[in-house]
């Protein structure tokens, strides 16, 4: 029997491998006010933000829209976009490319 060649990885960050939570960011960002740290992400619409990452938006792109939506809430949003390439972007960007040989990081290859 050959072995089998592995085509695709599918991995979830979201408390699959990585215990992620826009709250553990934001409750530093909003110190003992969990209501207005909950009224900010209901506000800027986060759950529904965020789903459209999940479905292929890329991260950068999704940060200067929500930005020009919410310009009070700049200041917030960026540092959601700074503790995302900090805490898993950035380390997986060393990363081996993939197995098809397209040039992307390993994590981020659909082909």
């Amino acid at each position: 029997m050959l072995p089998t060649r592995i085509r695709a990885i599918v991995v979830d960050f979201g408390g699959v491998l990585i215990d992620w939570n826009p709250r553990y960011l934001y409750r530093k960002l909003f110190p003992g006010d969990d209501t207005a740290m909950e009224s900010f992400l209901a506000e800027i619409g986060f759950t529904e933000w965020n789903q459209q990452q999940d479905a292929g938006r890329a991260f950068s792109l999704a940060v200067t829209e929500l930005v020009k939506r919410f310009p009070s809430y700049a200041g917030l949003i960026q540092a959601y976009d700074e503790r995302w390439e900090e805490s898993i972007a950035g380390p997986l960007q060393g990363r081996s490319t993939c197995c098809c040989r397209c040039s992307k990081p390993d994590w981020s290859c659909t082909g």
